[in-house]
């Protein structure tokens, strides 16, 4: 993967380090879990993975890592483009599907297909470049939706990451509630129907 770069995987090291301080500081931080959190899940691994992966990116001029692939895909244009509209599109769903479905997709679409990281590092590098290091690091202190908003206000139209809130999640998931309930008592009525229908055809049967 790194074709024998082994300052890469120093580089690495610089990514993961970060995961140990974002791991600890859980317990600090101002935003924690709710009856979203599925949701809030999601929005944490667009932080977490992102800003490590940004962090990583500026330690190349300490650790190079010409070969890592989430870094090309950084300073492409058009794939952080790509990428943020794969992130608004798994946000789109939570709460519509049931979820097993929904950590396929999130797994699928942000550890797969890395916009978790693309996504996150590009979030993390407009707030840094526009508000300053101590703006990203008071992210951190507050938690996912802190991150999301401040970069929000730093960039307009299909650059923005949309995200529902706790009382729509909700509402989705009462409605699929409903939707699953109603489909299982048709399946219910289809089969007395059945075996109504059945007795009635064995009676007929036996009558000859």
């Amino acid at each position: 993967y790194w074709k024998g770069n082994t300052q890469n995987i120093l580089n690495s090291l610089v990514h993961e380090l970060f995961h140990v301080g974002y791991s600890r500081n859980r317990q600090y931080r101002r935003e924690q879990p709710g009856k979203d959190d599925q949701l809030f899940d999601m929005m944490e691994s667009l932080q977490n993975e992102g800003t490590a992966t940004w962090v990583g990116y500026q330690a190349q001029s300490l650790f190079p890592a010409p070969d890592e692939k989430d870094y090309s895909m950084l300073d492409d244009v058009d794939e952080v483009t790509r990428q943020l509209g794969e992130v608004n599109t798994l946000f789109a769903e939570v709460g519509s599907l049931p979820d097993r479905e929904m950590k396929q997709m999130s797994w699928d679409i942000g550890v797969e297909q890395r916009a978790y990281y693309i996504v996150g590092a590009h979030m993390a590098s407009v707030i840094e470049r526009g508000e300053g290091r101590r703006a990203l690091v008071h992210t951190i202190a507050m938690g996912p939706r802190a991150f999301i908003d401040t970069y929000n206000e730093l960039v307009s139209g299909d650059r923005r990451i949309v995200y529902p809130d706790t009382a729509t999640v909700l509402e989705r998931r009462k409605t699929r509630s409903n939707q699953q309930a109603l489909q299982t008592l048709g399946f219910l009525a289809l089969a007395v129907i059945i075996i109504g229908g059945g007795g009635w055809l064995l009676r007929r049967f036996r009558a000859f």
